[in-house]
């Protein structure tokens, strides 16, 4: 019995140090009529090469809540991607702009077919605050690697990639990017087979938006 007990002390001990061994866990937000699950590796590879490059230790792996779960209000960073199909409830948008009212922040990636879906969900979360173009001097594109523009990691639509915003408290709060796919960059090689320096533009972008979204 003895042996048992210090058998779990162990493993509790050595739990308990392997959570902590992270500064933050990153959330993706499951939603209904879509697949809210693209890219399934995409958050953990992007993990993995901040935790190469930068000081921020970013939780290896991912928590999965859906837009109505109280317990997106413990974790910073929220991540939403998609083709298209999102449902949602009044209480859902409710629960996200609380969420964001109270200083979180919420990253959407267009993987195609996404923006009709978008735009109303942004409307509906926030018809009192304008969802504007994201400012080309904004800190977003320089705290971490310097950037001009967001990249253009997938050829789904003609024209320059966009991204949008919405600002709570002289902050981005909800950032969403359009014609950009960067989240595509993160995925597993295989997924897509991307040159590495897309991929390697679109992890950096990451990068700069997970310390935006942390340390603004």
């Amino acid at each position: 019995m003895v042996f048992c007990r210090i058998i779990i002390f162990i493993i509790v001990l050595f739990l308990s140090n392997f959570l902590s061994a992270f500064d933050f866990t990153p959330v993706r937000l499951k939603y209904k009529g879509g697949d809210w699950y693209n890219d399934e590796y995409c958050l953990k590879i992007l993990a993995k090469y901040i935790n190469e490059h930068t000081n921020l230790k970013m939780d290896t792996s991912q928590i999965i809540f859906s837009i109505s779960d109280k317990r997106i209000m413990d974790y910073p960073f929220l991540f939403m991607t998609g083709h298209g199909g999102i449902k949602y409830s009044k209480n859902e948008i409710d629960n996200i702009k609380k969420y964001l009212l109270n200083g979180g922040f919420l990253y959407i990636d267009d993987d195609y077919g996404f923006n009709r879906d978008i735009t109303g969900f942004l409307n509906d979360l926030f018809d009192d605050r304008n969802v504007i173009k994201l400012p080309v001097n904004n800190e977003i594109y320089s705290n971490i690697y310097k950037f001009n523009n967001m990249p253009k990691i997938h050829e789904h639509y003609t024209g320059n990639p966009s991204s949008y915003c919405i600002f709570i408290n002289g902050k981005i709060s909800v950032l969403y990017t359009f014609n950009t796919n960067i989240s595509d960059g993160w995925a597993i090689y295989e997924t897509h087979k991307d040159p590495w320096e897309k991929r390697e533009q679109a992890l950096k972008m990451g990068t700069n938006i997970i310390f935006y979204a942390l340390f603004r």
